[in-house]
């Protein structure tokens, strides 16, 4: 045997060398970037290269320093309630500290620092330092954000300082009582040290693979900001956030970016001269402008599906974009916790009445929640909150998981933080409702202060000033049976969608974006397109300050209403999705910004101008052309043939032939590629005409509340009202039928009528068309009358 053969030094692994069988060797982190560099390199994922401690340094550091008897005996004493947490972090991490690496472990870290600075051309080269426990990065345990990391760290003895402090880490107050939590035990486990050349970004962010809050498969989730990803990652900032379909990254459909979403971004991190990080305010072209260009999007989306695919699970990866080269980066991959699988449970929340409104921030989490409130101005004050109050801070911190269900909290509001930061980890983890990003929820509410938190369906939740009644349901799929009568769900907003996406339902029978532009868009479309006329000092500055970083206002309405109707569209794919444009009644078009000025316009045309008829007024049409084009795009450009439109109040066939004609202008003709348009049949005259009126749309969609009504007004007596509404239920099917279309029936009132439901079937109506909470009823009543 060759004696001069060096033989592999115990303490370091070079991360090419490794893959994921060796996270008992050197950590979940460490084992997970060798495998992406081992495995998907070829590929073209980039993964910077670096080397890892192991599990006998480890060791040896504990050994040599007699650190696990001391560990142990404070860890006693705090279990045995002798020692608070905080007291008792505090005297292990001051242990570590103190404690000098043993020669022969601090030799190979610096002797695997030499060779990474020669490979890479630079003495002193600038390394990121990041902790790899033995028990992280597991689907059922992913300590996300507990463990520390060190950037822009500078040669070797601060090499060794930061790797010391990564050990020290492990014994920080968050992650002693996750570990309590998750039943992992302090001993048992070990603390690694992954050390990799620096990515001197100048932006950085988190990716996901799936839709973290609903578990829905088929949607990429990133977000990204200016320099370093702690900004993002850590929940300081408002990142631009980015959603991309990943079924189409193929190249089988249209455009797979389905938003961009501009983030607030007030700050970076940024490299400190003489090593280490440090924050700086971003200035206003940073701020308006969008981190990622859209080739970056997708390479980032294809880096998602070819990760996922090779782990074979979701996966959660931060990333960034070397400043120098541009070239982009891998910087972590570690499993999705399994908190975002979803049991076969489905919970039903809805608010009983109206609250005054204080805050809104970005939903996350599913629930309603009231309680009083707990400010909380730094994270060492999280030892003291009240228990069964609502949680109030800047940002959050992960460590906060088990403190959180030891006193029961019921949601956590932060000014800070999107949909990938810490606070939404942590509601995830614990199960809470939660609003991120706020802005203004340490300066707004007060402590002691009753409030209701409402995080159930939209992109966007609410905070509630005092305690606002709901009710709540669950129901289980299982229980949901199969039926012949095919059952769609009405829903407002994107988020709603992808939140019932698990619904055994074939579709969506109405869309009402009545939502979309009170709650997403806010501005009034003509206001939107005519903002130099903007009359109102203050709506001038509110749509300057939405529009900011989307080019012009008309821009920022567009991009908006496109990306809700492609990600509502995207939730039911193949299956149709149904949409009605803008239904307000004028006065509730007024309370858009800018909506009075244009609004008396409007109104001079017609006093009571709705649906249709607003839509081929002079006055209003260019607005209805907006909408067109957003309908446009989902299906053009994103390729989202599913997408489909109801127009609402269309009293007379000319006026259908008119609206016809409008759509066709728009690049939106009847029957091409598979183009639906129903009719909303709001009048008794569409009902009379229907034989008229069916060969000119696809089908009818009917709330069923207005037709009882036509048959209260026709006279009919209490005796005959069910008798008329099937006789005239069947002229309106037999009319559709006759011409190839549809009918649809929809309205609230059928989850708590099943002799109606049963006469629908009865009827041998196409579709019904129902709220989410009434499907399990709803679709219960029809397999009865089904089967006679």
């Amino acid at each position: 045997m060759n004696e001069n053969v060096s033989k592999p030094n115990p303490y370091i692994a070079r991360l090419k060398d490794l893959n994921y069988g060796d996270s008992g060797r050197v950590g979940g982190k460490s084992a997970s970037l060798g495998e992406m560099l081992s495995g998907l390199s070829s590929a073209g994922v980039r993964v910077p290269d670096g080397f890892s401690t192991t599990v006998p340094a480890y060791r040896v550091f504990m050994e040599e320093n007699h650190l696990e008897e001391k560990i142990g005996s404070v860890l006693a004493q705090y279990r045995e309630k002798r020692l608070p947490l905080n007291q008792a972090g505090r005297t292990i991490r001051g242990l570590v500290l103190e404690s000098p690496y043993p020669e022969e472990v601090a030799n190979a870290i610096g002797g695997a620092y030499g060779d990474l600075c020669k490979e890479c051309g630079k003495e002193g080269l600038a390394v990121a330092v990041r902790s790899s426990a033995t028990c992280e990065d597991r689907p059922e345990a992913t300590f996300a954000g507990m463990l520390d990391t060190y950037l822009n760290i500078e040669g070797e003895k601060d090499l060794l300082n930061a790797c010391r402090r990564c050990v020290a880490s492990f014994f920080g107050d968050r992650a002693i009582r996750y570990r309590e939590k998750m039943g992992v035990s302090d001993v048992g486990a070990s603390l690694c040290v992954v050390v990799q050349r620096m990515i001197r970004s100048r932006k950085a962010g988190v990716m996901f693979s799936i839709d973290k809050e609903t578990g829905f498969p088929d949607m990429i989730n990133i977000t990204g900001t200016w320099g370093l990803g702690e900004g993002d990652v850590a929940g300081e900032t408002i990142p631009d956030e980015y959603r991309v379909y990943k079924l189409f990254l193929g190249g089988q459909g249209g455009n797979p970016i389905l938003e961009r979403s501009l983030g607030v971004k007030q700050k970076k991190y940024v490299y400190r001269s003489g090593g280490g990080i440090e924050a700086v305010s971003t200035n206003r072209e940073e701020r308006t402008r969008l981190v990622l260009s859209d080739d970056e999007i997708l390479k980032l989306g294809r880096w998602a599906v070819l990760i996922e695919d090779y782990y074979g699970r979701p996966m959660d990866m931060e990333w960034a974009v070397d400043g120098d080269s541009g070239e982009l980066f891998m910087t972590q991959a570690r499993p999705v916790s399994d908190s975002f699988k979803r049991d076969a449970g489905l919970n039903f929340c809805r608010l009983e009445e109206r609250g005054k409104k204080l805050l809104t921030g970005i939903s996350i989490g599913e629930g309603i929640a009231r309680g009083k409130v707990f400010l909380v101005n730094s994270f060492d004050e999280i030892d003291h909150v009240t228990a069964d109050t609502v949680l109030v801070a800047e940002q959050a911190n992960t460590g906060w998981v088990g403190i959180l269900e030891e006193r029961n909290i019921k949601a956590l509001v932060t000014d800070f933080g999107s949909r990938n930061s810490h606070a939404s980890l942590v509601c995830r983890e614990v199960g809470i409702p939660g609003l991120v990003g706020t802005l203004s929820a340490t300066e707004g509410l007060t402590n002691g202060q009753e409030v209701t938190v409402q995080s159930i369906e939209g992109d966007y939740g609410f905070v509630y000033d005092g305690v606002v009644d709901y009710a709540e349901e669950t129901y289980h799929l299982k229980d949901v049976p199969y039926t012949h009568l095919n059952v769609m769900i009405n829903i407002a907003s994107a988020a709603a969608a992808f939140q019932w996406w698990r619904l055994p339902c074939r579709g969506i029978g109405l869309v009402r974006m009545d939502y979309i532009y009170k709650n997403m868009i806010r501005i009034h479309p003509l206001a939107a397109l005519h903002s130099d006329k903007i009359q109102n000092r203050s709506d001038k500055y509110r749509i300057a300050d939405l529009a900011e970083g989307y080019g012009t206002p008309k821009d920022y309405f567009l991009n908006r209403l496109t990306a809700c109707l492609a990600k509502i569209a995207v939730s039911r794919l193949p299956d149709p999705v149904v949409v009605r444009p803008t239904n307000f009644e004028p006065a509730e078009y007024r309370l858009l910004i800018g909506g009075h000025q244009f609004e008396d316009v409007v109104a001079s045309h017609g006093l009571d101008l709705r649906g249709t008829r607003r839509y081929l007024s002079g006055a209003y049409g260019e607005a209805f052309e907006l909408e067109c084009e957003a309908f446009r795009r989902v299906r053009q450009d994103h390729g989202l043939n599913n997408l489909h439109l109801m127009t609402p109040y269309c009293e007379t066939p000319e006026d259908a032939e008119k609206i016809l004609r409008a759509l066709e202008k728009a690049g939106l003709t009847r029957g091409d590629d598979g183009f639906r348009v129903y009719l909303c049949c709001d009048y008794a005259a569409n009902w009379i005409q229907a034989n008229v009126f069916a060969p000119l749309f696809d089908g009818f969609s009917l709330d069923i509340r207005k037709l009882q009504r036509w048959v209260r007004e026709s006279g009919a007596g209490a005796g005959e009202a069910g008798i008329t509404v099937k006789k005239w239920l069947m002229e309106m099917q037999n009319a559709c039928r006759a011409s190839g279309g549809t009918l649809i029936v929809r309205g609230r009132l059928l989850t708590n009528a099943s002799a109606l439901v049963s006469l629908l079937v009865a009827v041998g109506v196409d579709a019904v068309s129902v709220n989410p909470e009434g499907i399990p009823r709803v679709m219960k009543w029809i397999v009865a009358a089904e089967r006679g």
